[in-house]
């Protein structure tokens, strides 16, 4: 438990500080950089797009580390579950339908986590975006580093958020998806059940009217036979 705390906790200190890296290295690069406005030349408005494209793709890289532990660890819980279902021989083979659909579904859900991060930072960080335009039409100086570095914190944080939500509604449809098929293969095997109870009780009754019916035909000539041996001794009389 201490080995994978100790480790959790320094990857958690790498993405820190190679996050901290590129918002540093994009706050001083654009906050030395000239106001960015309509009148800004062509080679002004390249050089800044280059460079926030540049921050993206260092980000970029950061983000598909996260991004892929976070894919990996819904993989892993949907496995677990999957091992757990299968581990039963009857759910292995009647539930073997259900398996295959919720593995399709399971696919659907993790195709929405990675790009979480990274489409995020792109859209923002981007001379498009209004927030971060209007940061860039400010003049160089230590204001336009100091809000260039909050916002691309911000957007930082904003894109971790947006991944957590993703992973956490994956993790949420899957549980639910599991448990909705898990409760509709119950309620089949207890209407199957019922329907056991039913034909068999069915059966009970239609062999309870043969058992009367035969004892009924058997019970008829001994009653004969007693009317019988009375109406002779009446007649002897």
């Amino acid at each position: 438990m201490g080995f994978f705390s100790n480790l959790l906790s320094s990857a958690a200190k790498w993405v820190k500080d190679k996050v901290k890296k590129a918002v540093n290295w994009i706050s001083e690069k654009l906050g030395d950089s000239k106001p960015l406005n309509e009148t800004s030349s062509v080679q002004q408005v390249n050089y800044t797009s280059d460079a926030l494209w540049e921050y993206s793709n260092q980000y970029r890289r950061i983000a598909r580390d996260i991004e892929n532990d976070c894919l990996t660890l819904v993989q892993q819980r949907f496995e677990e579950t999957m091992n757990l279902l299968t581990s039963r021989d009857e759910l292995r083979s009647e539930f073997k339908q259900q398996i295959k659909a919720l593995r399709r579904r399971h696919q659907e859900l993790c195709a929405a986590i990675p790009d979480a991060i990274t489409n995020v930072v792109a859209k923002r960080v981007s001379i498009d975006d209004y927030e971060c335009r209007q940061i860039l039409s400010l003049s160089a100086g230590d204001s336009k580093r100091y809000k260039l570095r909050n916002f691309c914190e911000a957007v930082v944080q904003e894109a971790n958020d947006n991944l957590a939500h993703r992973v956490q509604v994956a993790l949420v449809k899957q549980t639910n998806e599991i448990e909705d098929a898990l409760d509709e293969y119950m309620e089949e095997k207890e209407r199957g059940l019922k329907g056991m109870q039913e034909a068999f009780a069915d059966l009970e009754k239609e062999a309870s009217k043969e058992t009367a019916e035969t004892n009924r035909k058997r019970y008829l000539p001994m009653k004969l036979v007693y009317i019988t041996e009375k109406a002779k001794n009446l007649f002897a009389v």
